[in-house]
C-alpha cells in the first residue's frame, strides 16, 4: 500500500506531463507535470489517512 502511494505522485506527474504536451505546448506539460505531481501528493496522503484510520478500528 505504502508503495502504491509512493509511486503515485510519479506517474500522475508524468501522465500530466504527457497530457499537457498532447493538449499544448511544452509549458502546458510542465504545468500538468505540476498538477499531477501535487494531486498525487494529495491522493497519497488521503490513501495514509485512510489506512490509519482502518488501523485505528
Amino acid at each position: 500500500m505504502v508503495l502504491i502511494g509512493c509511486f503515485l505522485s510519479f506517474i500522475l506527474a508524468l501522465a500530466g506531463a504527457v497530457a499537457g504536451h498532447l493538449l499544448g505546448s511544452g509549458g502546458i506539460g510542465l504545468w500538468g507535470m505540476g498538477i499531477g505531481f501535487v494531486a498525487g501528493l494529495v491522493l497519497a496522503a488521503a490513501i495514509g489517512a485512510l489506512a490509519m484510520r482502518a488501523k485505528g478500528d
